[in-house]
């Protein structure tokens, strides 16, 4: 028997969207209850009167927020019982009912959006969770599926500290680095029989797993396209923008082309879309270009909410300070790059100094924290040969094209020229050291040119669209700042 509830889109401190959705379509679809308020009540005292649960019924009126039940509310006996005694009645009602229906099948619970799930939610999946564990409940199997909240600072990230908190007892308990399985790259979002045989081989009736889904390849992004739309082909450059964009992660790939303000044609058997299409590069003279992309709206909270996290370290403005650079960097390459060399980096450092230990350290610690916390990883061996880097040369890419552009978007004006300005600065130098050695190299002239394209474009806002800007920014912290509290 699979049952599936999914949460909120929003978080809701107290409702049990989850574990209503998933009580009411088991209770349907395994006949266990029937009719229409009265006779729905009435059915409800027969389950429990003829399936052994005869103390419940007098505090039955727990059960109307969990079954959308009207029985009548004591007023006297809901004052005298606790808020962790009437989650505890709540538990009961819920292993009674698993109990019923997992003896005459295999039941498998699926939870997806954890993220949003409220504190209650959590405390009926984890009480689940640890009858599964203990051997108490048999033949109950429960998937909890989410976005990877990984870092120490994921609390951040959600409206309610509380829920983050569930979410934290609940990984310390279940889950582990070794209890956890990467699927096989390549196979991302599309499953793979040796993939299955290991999940088998790992799995056993009372264990815990954490399985981590891949990002997608270009050709799997494609793919995706392809079955989206229905279509036999797609753009060469839809797909390549689209995996760009979005990292390969598939839940940004469908954030991506399922955002209203993008209209996609199908044009005999091809997919095509002008928005992203006419798109090109900036050192060519386009004013068009993949900077000024709309990002979706739920793709910009989740980064913005990323950069939030940050303010938990110790020397968050550093580590921020580090990131802008790395995405303003990347933004003065050619069209979406993504890739930055560490020396590179280390020398634009608006906190650049040559000699000072100091530096060094913080700079280290803080490419270690954007890692960690998912801003960017180390390039592997085959973008190395394709950005065409000397092997000597460290660099590390952005995990997605739209996290640079969130962090690159978020900037005021007057920043971004001081660092525009301030990287032109360097590339100047080193272009005249290269020139004096007759090794011109296009590569950091196109990206001379860039930046300081950009320099003049920032610098000429005005103070009025700079003074709106530091309004909104404002505002945005102060909402921030107390969804948070």
């Amino acid at each position: 028997i699979y049952i599936v509830g999914a949460s909120a889109v929003k978080y809701e401190e107290t409702q049990l969207v989850v574990w209503q959705a998933l009580m009411a379509r088991m209770t349907r679809e395994c006949h266990l209850l029937h009719g229409d308020d009265e006779g729905f009540k009435d059915s409800v005292y027969r389950f429990f009167a003829d399936t052994g649960m005869q103390d419940i019924l007098p505090a039955i009126w727990v059960a109307n927020e969990l079954l959308g039940t009207k029985f009548h509310v004591d007023t006297e006996q809901a004052n005298s019982i606790k808020a962790e005694e009437r989650m505890n009645f709540m538990v009961q009602i819920v292993f009674h009912f698993l109990r019923v229906v997992s003896q005459y099948a295999p039941l498998l619970l699926v939870i997806v959006k954890h993220q949003f799930m409220s504190k209650d939610d959590w405390f009926l999946t984890h009480s689940v969770c640890s009858k599964i564990q203990q051997g108490e409940l048999r033949n109950v199997s429960l998937l909890l599926a989410g976005w990877p909240q990984r870092n120490k600072s994921y609390s951040n990230r959600y409206s309610h500290r509380d829920a983050a908190m569930c979410y934290q007892a609940f990984w310390e308990e279940f889950c582990g680095a070794d209890d956890t399985i990467h699927l096989g790259g390549g196979g991302g979002g599309h499953g793979h029989d040796d993939d299955g045989d290991m999940l088998h081989s790992r799995f056993n009736s009372t264990s815990a797993i954490t399985v981590e889904l891949p990002r997608w390849t270009k050709s799997e992004v494609e793919e995706f396209l392809q079955t989206e739309f229905d279509i036999k082909r797609c753009s060469p450059l839809l797909g390549k923008f689209v995996h760009n964009k979005s990292g390969g992660i598939p839940a940004m790939c469908k954030a991506l082309v399922r955002d209203h303000h993008l209209v996609f044609v199908k044009n005999g058997g091809n997919l095509d879309c002008s928005a992203i299409e006419r798109l090109g590069d900036l050192a060519l003279g386009f004013t068009e270009t993949d900077i000024h992309f709309p990002i979706p709206a739920s793709i910009q909270s989740y980064f913005c909410k990323m950069m939030d996290s940050l303010n938990d370290y110790d020397n968050s403005q550093f580590v921020l300070i580090t990131l802008k650079t790395a995405a303003l960097i990347c933004v003065g390459q050619e069209f979406q790059s993504l890739a930055f060399a560490l020396d590179t980096l280390r020398a634009c450092h608006p906190l650049f100094q040559h000699t000072d230990d100091y530096f060094n350290d913080e700079f280290d610690d803080a490419i270690e924290i954007l890692q960690f916390e998912g801003f960017i990883r180390q390039g592997s061996f085959d973008e190395l040969t394709s950005q065409r880097r000397p092997s000597s040369s460290s660099f590390y890419v952005f995990c997605s094209g739209f996290c640079r552009d969130v962090v690159y978007n978020l900037m005021l004006y007057k920043q971004r020229s001081e660092l525009h300005k301030q990287v032109s600065e360097v590339l100047k130098k080193y272009d005249e050291l290269l020139t004096a050695s007759h090794m011109i190299n296009n590569e950091v002239r196109n990206a001379l040119t860039r930046h300081e394209m950009l320099l003049i474009s920032d610098g000429m806002k005005s103070n009025y669209e700079i003074e709106e800007e530091q309004k909104e920014l404002l505002l945005y912290t102060k909402n921030h700042a107390t969804a948070t509290a």
